[in-house]
């Protein structure tokens, strides 16, 4: 049991914060289920090698700890990780972009960037799309889009917690916990 902070993000909608960076015992919990439940999808099973891929920045932490999970479990699998950055370097080459907002983003929105070595990393890979927070889909509707991009093959979606406001709807992904959005 975790006491979270609680923030509003704008229109009276308020979330608890979970801070994947500080939290290493949850982190390392929550990372260990994703990585048995992808470990169940038929596809990961009979794919040889699996790229995750995830958004800078709270699901690097579990990308790093769920990929680590699974090339113990599954030694017969290379398991690599390409992660999807906030802004545009001048050394990452050729990049593949794409814009979302999400009801964390800044006004605006957000840009998620793959340098040269991901896009590269990513084409004709079977892909997981990783992140820590599912709440309207828009980080992995994002992810999603720069994978098909790339030439890649989605395969799973798994988060580590789908925020919600409506206990009757499910969502299109695996989720290994639940937290209420708070009007």
């Amino acid at each position: 049991m975790r006491d979270l902070p609680v923030y509003e993000v704008g229109g009276g909608l308020k979330i608890a914060y979970l801070d994947s960076f500080c939290d290493f015992e949850l982190v390392k919990a929550l990372s260990q289920d994703m990585a048995e439940a992808i470990a169940e999808n038929h596809r990961f099973q009979s794919a040889e090698r699996v790229v995750i891929l995830t958004a800078v920045s709270k699901g690097v932490p579990f990308a790093y700890t769920v990929a680590n999970a699974l090339s113990q479990a599954c030694a017969d699998k290379r398991i690599e990780i390409a992660v999807a950055r906030k802004e545009n370097k001048k050394f990452y080459g050729k990049v593949v972009t794409v814009g979302k907002t999400s009801i964390t983003s800044a006004e605006g929105g957000d840009l998620l960037v793959l340098a040269e070595n991901e896009v590269k990393k990513l084409h004709g890979a079977n892909v997981v799309l990783l992140d820590d927070m599912y709440s309207t889909g828009a980080s992995l509707k994002a992810l999603e889009e720069l994978a098909n991009t790339c030439g890649a093959t989605v395969i799973d979606s798994v988060v580590a917690v789908w925020e919600t406001g409506d206990e009757s709807l499910t969502p299109p992904v695996k989720y290994m916990a639940k937290l209420p959005l708070i009007k």
